[in-house]
């Protein structure tokens, strides 16, 4: 998954997610905070 995939950064990504009003995230922060804490669920499932 390097940068150019996609022309668009992941900021620019999370933003329009953000404007379409998905999942009811409010701010990249949260969305990001989310998106690490199910990352690490992930890889620590046994």
């Amino acid at each position: 998954m390097g940068r150019g995939e996609n022309s668009k950064s992941l900021a620019d990504q999370i933003d329009e997610i953000l404007k379409m009003g998905k999942a009811g995230y409010t701010s990249r922060q949260e969305f990001v905070i989310d998106a690490v804490r199910r990352r690490i669920e992930e890889l620590t499932k046994s």
